[in-house]
């Protein structure tokens, strides 16, 4: 695997979840990784996710776990802007979420 591309970064309070673009081989790849903060300790712990194939993929098994679309976004790449827009209009639709912060990220 070659370095990363940061394709977006989300905050909250007490973590943060980075989404990724990398290479495999000929074949690119999808991944995140989260930065959990616990009262009890002053370490983090930082977790990576499985591989996908599809950014598509990456978000709607990232959807499952954490309200991604309920955070903070501070970063996203413009080449990935329209796909992470698709992916927030069905979400904001099926949950009557407010997306403000986010179509501001995204302009």
């Amino acid at each position: 695997m070659g370095k990363p591309v940061l394709i977006a970064e989300i905050v909250a309070e007490g973590g943060s979840i980075k989404f990724f673009k990398d290479k495999k081989g000929k074949n690119d790849i999808f991944f995140l990784i989260t930065n959990e903060e616990y009262f009890n300790s002053e370490e983090d712990e930082s977790t990576e996710s499985a591989l996908y194939n599809k950014l598509s993929n990456l978000l709607k098994a990232t959807i499952e776990l954490y309200p991604v679309f309920m955070l903070h976004p501070i970063f996203v790449h413009n080449d990935y802007k329209n796909e992470l827009y698709s992916c927030l209009s069905e979400y904001s639709l099926s949950r009557g979420v407010n997306i403000n912060a986010w179509c501001d990220a995204l302009k």
